[in-house]
């Protein structure tokens, strides 16, 4: 049940993260990189 629970925790964490590099990837043109993370709570760092 555990490795379950980690598989499903594992494939949530991955389309959360296709969904970001969708919405990334359609963002306005005129928008900067910076604005982007900000606007997604996303570090630099972790950018």
């Amino acid at each position: 049940m555990k490795f379950h629970i980690s598989l499903v925790a594992e494939q949530t964490r991955l389309s959360e993260w296709a969904d970001l590099i969708r919405d990334y990837q359609n963002h306005p043109q005129g928008m900067k990189n910076d604005e982007w993370c900000q606007l997604h709570d996303i570090t630099k760092v972790s950018y």
